[in-house]
């Protein structure tokens, strides 16, 4: 797709058909639920912002109550965090930021 169906973290395979939205229109749902879509497609140009994403979810531990985390944001803290788990390798830090384009 050329990077066309771009989400703010990775890439969709058909924006018109998630079975989230209407069959036929452009999905509507909020790119947190991307990670649980059968369209979903992310590559290693992805990997930084799904990383970014995840921290920043990770943040949110400390600016939220548990109350409010839990049911807005907990289940997509724990989706990315298996994607990435499941999907990319460990590696020393200096070489994630390298990596990431913070490095240089």
């Amino acid at each position: 797709m050329a990077g066309r169906l771009r989400s703010p973290v990775a890439s969709c395979a058909d924006f018109l058909n998630s079975g989230r939205s209407a069959a036929g229109t452009p999905c509507a749902v909020s790119f947190l639920l991307c990670f649980a879509c059968r369209n979903a497609v992310a590559t290693g140009r992805d990997l930084p912002r799904i990383a970014s994403l995840h921290q920043a979810l990770e943040s949110l531990r400390s600016a939220v109550t548990s109350a409010v985390r839990a049911p807005d944001w907990a289940t997509h803290h724990a989706r990315i965090g298996d994607f990435l788990a499941i999907h990319t390798t460990a590696c020393p830090p200096s070489a994630d930021r390298t990596r990431a384009g913070h490095g240089r």
